[in-house]
């Protein structure tokens, strides 16, 4: 966003959660480095989410301090 000309305008960005992989961490990670708020969505009930899935992501969520949060209907 830097490179682009957007700093100094954007101050948060959406980010859909649907794993709990390294890439989206270090993603969430960068945009808090530059200042920039991170609004997750998160995304549940899919077919593979099972009891101990879903627990693995609340953990993932907290770890990773998003600033705002919602999960679509």
């Amino acid at each position: 966003m830097l490179e682009s000309g957007c700093a100094g305008r954007a101050w948060y960005v959406y980010q859909a959660i649907f794993d709990t992989s390294d890439y989206i961490r270090d993603r969430i990670k960068r945009y808090h480095d530059y200042g920039i708020a991170v609004e997750g969505t998160i995304l549940l009930g899919m077919d593979n989410h099972t009891e101990d899935y879903i627990k693995r992501l609340i953990d993932f969520l907290m770890e990773v301090d998003l600033d705002l949060a919602e999960s679509p209907c």
